[in-house]
C-alpha cells in the first residue's frame, strides 16, 4: 500500500541524507510528494513533508523548514488516523528552527507546546530533546542556571532511558 512506501521512503532517505547526498535526497521527497498528490494521497504526504523540515533546518534554509513543517502540521491536525507523536515532533522542529533564528518567544511557544505533548504521550526522546533546546534558548539569553537546570533535565531523561547523545 501506499503507507507502506512512504514508511520505506521515510526509513531510506536518511541513508541518503546521511550519506551527504542532499541534492538526491530533497528531490527524491519532492518527487514523491508530487507522485502522493496526483493519487490524491495527503495523509501519506506527512512524513516526507516533515523530513523537508528537517532537511532545510540542516541546511539552514529556515524559511523553507518552517514552511514543510507548517505543512506537516496542518495535514496532522485533520488526519483521520491521528498521530500526535508526529504533532509532537512538528513542533519541536519549529520551536528548534524558531530557536535558530534567534526568535525566542516563538520558539518558546513551540517547545512549551510540544512539552504538553511529550508528557501526555509519554514521548521521553522528544522531552530530552525539548529540554535541551531550552536550554540553547537560556544559554543565548544569557540565562545560565535557568540554561543548566534545562540541560540536566535532558540528561537525567536521557540516562534515565539510558540513551546517547546522537539520540537528542
Amino acid at each position: 500500500t501506499t503507507e507502506i512506501y512512504t514508511l520505506s521512503l521515510h526509513d531510506a532517505l536518511p541513508i541518503l541524507w546521511n550519506d551527504g547526498d542532499h541534492e538526491l535526497a530533497m528531490n527524491y521527497v519532492l518527487e514523491n510528494i508530487k507522485f502522493l498528490d496526483q493519487r490524491q494521497e495527503t495523509q501519506a504526504q506527512v512524513w516526507l513533508y516533515w523530513t523537508l523540515g528537517v532537511y532545510n533546518y540542516d541546511l539552514k534554509n529556515y524559511d523553507n523548514s518552517i514552511k514543510y513543517y507548517d505543512q506537516t502540521l496542518a495535514i496532522v491536525r485533520v488526519m483521520t488516523r491521528y498521530n500526535p507523536d508526529l504533532e509532537g515532533w512538528t513542533l519541536l522542529g519549529l520551536g528548534t528552527v524558531y530557536r535558530a533564528k534567534g526568535l525566542h518567544q516563538e520558539a518558546l511557544q513551540y517547545l512549551e507546546e510540544a512539552k504538553g505533548f511529550s508528557k501526555k504521550y509519554n514521548q521521553w526522546m522528544q522531552a530530552a530533546r525539548i529540554h535541551f533546546e531550552l536550554g540553547n534558548i537560556k544559554l543565548a539569553q544569557k540565562q545560565l542556571a535557568e540554561a543548566n537546570e534545562a540541560y540536566l533535565e535532558s540528561y537525567q531523561i536521557r540516562k534515565h532511558y539510558q540513551i546517547g547523545r546522537a539520540h537528542v
